[in-house]
């Protein structure tokens, strides 16, 4: 009876041993994206600490911060740094409504060049590792009477602009509206989704509805295979003309979260990421000002 018993110990020994061997950590770079948008051209360099601690507040790992073409090389070498020390990957984050009427996409390529520049006057595990087009062409007062034409010269030059990242081996993702379907754009946003970006990130601006808004940029990108990520506004109403139904200002982080898991639950054959929007509001509301 003893050696029953022994046997039986070892036996429910080995089998949790083995449970605890297959439940393995997502791999290095296979973490999914949990980001910010940051617009503050300081980079955070006159108070990092704090900037830090809003990234580990929420568990962030991603900054999608904006960098001037202008900036010193001494200081994005700094911000990058202290970035890698803390294991936060940085894309650059830029754009101008009137980059979309050019469609050789000259300035977005411009961008382009100067973060491989950048990253070749930094160590390998400082680089940037992409960029972020926020380019918004229908903020331009002509949009509404030259909506097709300006919008064939925008995926245009994202083309352009996304065959040159790809030659300088950055990730090149594309900002977007969820509404590009809702105004029968549904040609640019399959082209920019599948022939002009690795991924979009979806200003999913409309509280409840950020499901529902996501349906055909799903069935692109999954028809692609690839990810996505869904911008959630914590800018307070009042601001850019954001009202209750466009903000989480007033809800929580908490709500976002769980808005975004019952994304993940509904889209679970793809991958989708979290990102906040922006910096400034969330440092608010996390009490860090």
């Amino acid at each position: 009876m003893g050696k029953r018993i022994l046997g039986s110990f070892l036996m429910m020994m080995l089998l949790f041993m083995v449970g605890c061997t297959i439940k393995e950590e997502p791999m290095p770079g296979q973490e999914g994206i949990r980001g910010i948008f940051s617009w503050t051209s300081s980079m955070h360099l006159e108070d990092l600490d704090t900037f830090i601690k809003v990234m580990d507040h929420l568990e962030l790992n991603t900054v999608f911060q904006t960098i001037s073409s202008s900036a010193d090389v001494a200081d994005v070498q700094m911000f990058l740094a202290r970035a890698a020390k803390e294991n936060l990957s940085v894309y650059v984050l830029t754009g101008d409504p009137t980059w979309g009427l050019d469609e050789e996409g000259e300035s977005m390529i411009r961008r382009i060049e100067r973060m491989a520049w950048i990253n070749d006057h930094v160590p390998e595990d400082h680089r940037l590792k992409g960029i972020v087009m926020d380019v918004e062409p229908y903020l331009l007062p002509e949009f509404k009477e030259d909506q097709e034409e300006i919008m064939a010269a925008f995926v245009s030059g994202l083309k352009k602009a996304y065959e040159v990242a790809k030659s300088k081996e950055l990730e090149f993702i594309v900002c977007i509206p969820y509404y590009y379907d809702h105004w029968m754009l549904e040609e640019a946003l399959y082209e920019i989704i599948v022939e002009a970006s690795d991924q979009v990130a979806v200003m999913n601006y409309y509280v409840g509805k950020e499901l529902e808004h996501l349906s055909l940029e799903a069935t692109y990108a999954k028809e692609a295979k690839k990810d996505m990520m869904t911008i959630y506004e914590m800018k307070p109403p009042g601001t850019h003309g954001l009202t209750e139904r466009n903000t989480y200002y007033a809800l929580g982080f908490s709500a976002v979260e769980e808005n975004f898991t019952a994304i993940q639950e509904a889209l679970a054959e793809q991958r989708i990421h979290l990102v906040y929007h922006d910096y400034n509001a969330v440092k608010e509301l996390l009490g860090y000002e």
